[in-house]
């Protein structure tokens, strides 16, 4: 199964960039013009795909939700490692796994998460989530994406109940370098809101939003709110044409929650959905 998740991924992109450029094509002779590729991706409603680049996308999101979520083909696993704060003893992590559903440049998307709570207990407990979204616009120059999900839809093990929140959110992007085939250099912005899970302590409903830049084709930064605290974060992908990434997010750097400042680095394997492909 694992290998034909690589080969599916590996078909859907290439087969879209095929397509494209063969659009690109000068017609036979006495015809009018080129086909219009722009025109053609949005009538065959192609899913956009880093054409020409090397590196996979890095993450532009700091522990923020995004719009953009897995597709039919999509998939992740990781694993992450985050620092005591003031809440635990000691070092542990987590790990998550996703796949998606539908397709979201067509219809929607629907993406199923199970997360695994700790390492240190491994198996002990965990939670899923799911999330639908819709690619609303889809332009060379643009994406605007909106999801809706719910974090912690179902759980199980022994540890108190974790709450169960209801969250949306809108997410934009456009190149800022749109006529450099190897880099079009992203900026990404998600704007969103949720339940206690994306709330300050003791209030139920907050807001959240990020912002971040690709600074090379494989090296992303990001900043933003969680709703709980302000985070920070950096994204890289070390190896071309391997789906393989690094994050380092610093959450909560203001010392504003009762769980103090920590530091998550996650390493995951599978397609970047979450950063819009240009």
């Amino acid at each position: 199964m694992f290998l034909k998740a690589i080969f599916r991924n590996t078909f859907k992109s290439i087969f879209p960039t095929t397509l494209l450029a063969l659009a690109a094509l000068p017609l036979a002779a006495g015809a009018a013009e080129p086909v219009d590729s722009e025109r053609l991706r949005r009538e065959l409603l192609i899913p956009p795909v880093r054409i020409g680049a090397e590196y996979s996308a890095p993450s532009l999101q700091p522990g923020v939700p995004s719009a953009f979520i897995a597709n039919w083909g999509d998939y992740f696993i990781g694993v992450s490692g985050a620092t005591e704060g003031r809440q635990r003893d000691n070092v542990d992590g987590s790990v998550n796994m996703g796949v998606g559903l539908g397709d979201a440049y067509k219809a929607v998307a629907l993406e199923l998460d199970l997360n695994i709570a700790s390492i240190n207990n491994f198996g002990a407990n965990g939670t899923f989530d799911a999330k639908l979204a819709r690619v609303l616009v889809n332009r060379s120059n643009f994406r605007l994406a909106a999801s809706v999900g719910v974090v912690n839809i179902a759980e199980w093990g022994d540890d108190p109940k974790a709450d169960t929140n209801p969250y949306g959110v809108a997410t934009v992007a456009w190149p800022l370098q749109p006529n450099n085939p190897k880099f079009k250099q992203t900026l990404q912005i998600s704007v969103g809101g949720g339940g206690e899970t994306f709330a300050f302590e003791e209030e139920n409903v907050g807001m959240f939003g990020s912002i971040g830049l690709e600074l090379l084709p494989n090296l992303g930064i990001s900043g933003g709110w969680s709703g709980r605290g302000a985070n920070a974060g950096i994204s890289l992908v070390p190896f071309k044409r391997t789906p393989l990434t690094i994050n380092l997010v610093a959450a909560d750097i203001f010392d504003l929650t009762s769980n103090g400042p920590v530091g998550v680095l996650s390493i995951s394997w599978g397609s970047n959905f979450r950063t819009a492909q240009f």
